[in-house]
């Protein structure tokens, strides 16, 4: 085996596992790879060329985000309580290189080499999905638990939707079938959707106007990516029928529907992989002003997004079994 060979297997490893492990966190599932084995990490410098050495070689991400998955999931971890493992995350966070630097990273390659926009941003999505894991099952009670533990990791969640909006900006339509393109916003705006849900009238979500936006933008990115990956599909109907059980005002409604005016009806459009700067310069959809007059709204307008009511009979694939549908009131949603 050439050394060229041996340093393919050890990337094709280095994301497998990662991935693997993060699937565990996410779907409550147990691990594929049962393999303890060491496996020495990829080598970023084999990538680095000699007239740009500083540019992060394209394997960089995989390795760090391998890094931060072995740390969460090392035997010295075992017994970390959950404030420990979030300071882990953050730490990591903080120690980014610069040029995937959270705040003022180093951004003087991303024209020549736009492949940096996204590797940043699924870095950075990467990070806060690990602080969801961690902080979801803390939460999802909102009658008993800690307040100020739920409005941190509303918080995290509504960063999240942010980077995941911009990594959706960079990649669609090219590269719209990309996993994460369509399952972050997914992720986090069906936690949200279970907060506002179990709220109901009784309790006040932290940053409600806020969560609602987050969870409009979701549904706005996922019917999006109906016409290109069958995941943008199945994530649209959930996310509409969780909407369908929010309890809203007036003007909330006008969130919803909002997003669907906004729907482009001309077809995908041809823009260049990770423009930088592409994005939206003002919100996908507005603020609500106000909180008053409650009213549902599952009389929803369907045929604004351009489909049927969704059915509840819908193939979830590998998100079956990942919520409590009968708590949310769509008992019907999963197998079970």
């Amino acid at each position: 085996m050439t050394d060229m060979e041996r340093e393919l297997r050890r990337r094709l490893w280095c994301s497998v596992w990662t991935w693997d492990r993060f699937m565990v966190g996410i779907f409550n599932r147990a691990s594929i790879i049962q393999s303890n084995e060491p496996v020495p990490l990829p080598n970023p410098k084999l990538d680095q060329t000699r007239d740009d050495p500083e540019i992060p070689s394209i394997v960089l991400t995989k390795v760090l985000e391998n890094q931060l998955t072995r740390q969460l999931y090392d035997d010295s971890q075992k017994d970390a309580d959950l404030d420990a493992k979030l300071a882990l995350v953050e730490n990591f966070m903080d120690r980014l290189p610069s040029v995937f630097r959270l705040n003022g990273a180093d951004v003087r390659w991303d024209t020549k080499h736009p492949r940096l926009v996204a590797q940043r941003l699924q870095l950075h999505t990467t990070c806060y999905m690990a602080q969801m894991i961690l902080l979801r099952p803390t939460v999802l009670d909102i009658e008993r638990c800690d307040p100020n533990r739920l409005s941190h990791t509303i918080e995290l969640s509504l960063k999240c939707m942010e980077v995941s909006r911009k990594l959706f900006d960079a990649c669609v339509p090219q590269h719209a079938k990309y996993f994460m393109v369509t399952f972050a916003p997914f992720d986090n705006a069906s936690f949200l959707a279970s907060i506002v849900i179990k709220a109901g009238r009784k309790r006040q979500v932290p940053r409600r106007s806020e969560v609602l936006t987050a969870i409009g933008q979701a549904i706005y990115m996922c019917n999006k990516l109906r016409e290109f990956t069958k995941l943008g599909a199945t994530t649209w109907t959930i996310l509409m029928a969780l909407a369908s059980k929010f309890i809203l005002d007036a003007s909330e409604r006008t969130i919803f529907e909002q997003i669907g005016r906004i729907r482009d009806e001309s077809g995908p459009t041809e823009r260049p992989f990770l423009e930088p700067g592409m994005g939206h310069d003002e919100p996908l959809i507005r603020q609500p002003d106000s909180i008053s007059n409650l009213v549902d709204i599952s009389e929803t307008d369907w045929g604004m997004w351009g489909a049927s009511e969704p059915s509840a009979q819908v193939d979830l694939g590998i998100l079956d079994g990942m919520w409590d549908w009968n708590g949310l009131g769509l008992g019907d949603m999963g197998s079970g």
